[in-house]
């Protein structure tokens, strides 16, 4: 059988998506979860992601200034760029939710990273300290931190240890 390959990259002015190659046949999108600061949250699938997201999450904020919130979906809805307009949707009403809760969700050092399961798409929201200080925006973001680090292990279809 072969192995699913990147099917599609695709840069926005805020992050990327990425898609693996094969059958992609989504359903409506996975109901928006609430923003209540947590930093990994799961729908509509079984949560096998907190525990080892959560500890890696706290890693590295432990030593940079960025926050990371990481979101498992069961899908982002149908669409070659479902991904992509999920997370954006997603980071306007976090940031909607956030503000009169007085919650962090610092658009500057913020990183949301979705990852729509049936869709077989991740998509990256990065912060503006991180697009315009770091250069991290959809191609470096690809390079450096989705094609070495999720796409062997999403390949492997290993989403746990992405």
């Amino acid at each position: 059988m072969k192995q699913p390959g990147l099917r599609r990259t695709s840069w926005t002015a805020f992050g990327l998506v990425v898609a693996l190659s094969g059958s992609v046949v989504a359903a409506p999108a996975t109901p928006f979860p609430a923003f209540d600061g947590s930093r990994v949250v799961v729908a509509g699938v079984a949560d096998l992601y907190t525990e080892i997201l959560e500890v890696e999450i706290s890693r590295l904020e432990r030593a940079s200034p960025q926050t990371y919130y990481v979101v498992v979906v069961k899908t982002s809805g149908r669409g070659d760029w479902a991904t992509r307009d999920y997370t954006d949707q997603l980071w306007g009403r976090w940031r909607a939710e956030a503000l009169p809760e007085k919650r962090a969700l610092d658009p500057q050092r913020s990183v949301l990273v979705v990852l729509a399961l049936q869709n077989r798409q991740l998509s990256v929201h990065a912060g503006t300290v991180l697009q315009s200080d770091y250069r991290l925006r959809g191609q470096a973001v690809d390079r450096q931190l989705v094609r070495p680090h999720f796409i062997p292990h999403a390949r492997a279809g290993d989403y746990v240890t992405v």
